[in-house]
């Protein structure tokens, strides 16, 4: 890495975890009935499933070259979780988010999020590695549509979950023990 786009990794920490805290005091009109407010997940823990999910996900090489995988984040928000996957790994992000003012925010820091539904976008098969944080109420049938949606052998990050991929004959990389589900899966 060269000095043009090194990392400081205080500063860009700071940043992530006060545009997080920004939204806590901001009424948010939701699009949807069953939107959840954001879910605060640790930092820590996102990192450690995040290392699970790109150990774990597709390498392509291309002339000789290693493409970077595609790190999709359902719900993305202002894209905090984006920006930490392309800073730490190199992934090539993007999200979906419900709400104009988040995906607006998001866009503001370059970021590719699309103002979409997750019940109704189409995108899921791109991504090599989705993360999935409980953005609605409707969560069982949320997993379902992003899980049938995604590629054999991408990686779902799941947080908050109802349901255990693995029963499905995904193939577990990690799991917190518990309910709601914690884990990353690869699709068969």
């Amino acid at each position: 890495m060269n000095a043009t786009n090194a990392v400081y990794w205080p500063a860009l920490l700071r940043e992530l975890a006060s545009a997080e805290r920004a939204w806590n005091d901001r009424t948010v009109r939701y699009p949807r009935a069953d939107a959840v407010p954001w879910l605060p997940f640790p930092r820590s823990q996102f990192i450690a499933l995040l290392a699970d999910a790109v150990e774990a996900a597709p390498v392509r090489v291309l002339a000789g070259q290693f493409i970077p995988a595609t790190f999709l984040d359902v719900g993305a928000g202002t894209g905090t979780k984006i920006r930490l996957a392309e800073a730490l790994f190199g992934l090539t992000g993007m999200g979906i988010e419900i709400v104009p003012e988040m995906a607006a925010e998001a866009a503001a820091h370059h970021l590719r999020v699309e103002l979409a539904d997750a019940f109704e976008w189409d995108g899921y098969y791109g991504a090599d590695i989705v993360y999935l944080n409980r953005p609605s109420t409707l969560m069982e049938e949320l997993e379902a549509r992003v899980m049938d949606g995604m590629a054999s052998g991408a990686v779902l990050m799941m947080v908050n979950g109802r349901c255990d991929p693995g029963t499905s004959g995904w193939t577990l990389v990690s799991r917190e023990w518990g309910e709601p589900v914690h884990g990353c899966w690869i699709k068969p």
